[in-house]
């Protein structure tokens, strides 16, 4: 199935041009498709909880702003794990299609060690761990934003390293190629430009070293029976 957009081009198609490699590449792409009309009729749902290639997502910024256009929001926020890096691309994209946006982040918070640490709240399974939203940062914060942030992406950079070392001891007697952090993980990411590696790049980086050795299929079904 594909989902007709403009001028004959399929949805996913003009996001390919909008996932360009570089911020000024997919804005000046947006550029192009910035004066058709959106698909959808501009309605009163609103999406303040948007991630993107910045965390983890098959959109970027500006691929972001376009698709909640395209889908008839009336504005779309941006919050992506652990950075605002993305944020200023993400406004600029809006600007570009005099369309609203908000910015901020989403953490990972521990209470473990208060007294709310026994409760649960939006980690369902995890007990005293919430998913904390900053919203409506203003542009002129965005860099006391990410000086807040960078200690918590190397602690988290940390903690991946260990998750990829676990994840080679399982792999090890299995015959598959062990995964590289620095060359299968991070070039998934937006890393480089302040963008947060998350244990979805991991899974996604297995997902390709394992399926480009055993295959697709029940090859690959039956390797995962056996060995994970």
């Amino acid at each position: 199935m594909t989902i007709e957009s403009h001028e004959g081009s399929s949805f996913w198609e003009v996001v390919e041009t909008l996932n360009a490699p570089t911020a000024s590449g997919r804005l000046e792409a947006l550029r192009s498709v910035a004066g058709r009309p959106p698909l959808a009729a501009r309605t009163e749902e609103v999406n303040n909880h948007v991630h993107t290639t910045f965390s983890f997502s098959p959109y970027s910024p500006t691929a972001a702003v376009w698709a909640a256009r395209e889908a008839g929001l009336s504005t779309v926020g941006i919050v992506d794990h652990d950075t605002a890096a993305g944020a200023s691309e993400f406004r600029q994209a809006g600007e570009l299609l005099g369309f609203p946006t908000t910015t901020g982040f989403e953490i990972r918070v521990s209470m473990s060690d208060t007294a709310l640490g026994t409760r649960r709240y939006n980690s369902p399974d995890s007990e005293g761990v919430a998913y904390i939203l900053c919203h409506g940062l203003p542009h002129s914060s965005l860099g006391q934003a990410e000086a807040l942030l960078e200690p918590v992406r190397q602690s988290r950079e940390r903690r991946n390293l260990r998750m990829v070392a676990h994840l080679n001891d399982l792999l090890s007697s299995s015959g598959i190629s062990q995964v590289s952090y620095e060359k299968d993980v991070r070039p998934l990411s937006e890393a480089e430009q302040g963008g947060t590696v998350t244990e979805r790049h991991i899974m996604y980086a297995l997902a390709k070293v394992v399926s480009s050795e055993v295959g697709r299929g029940p090859a690959l079904v039956r390797f995962l029976e056996s060995n994970m």
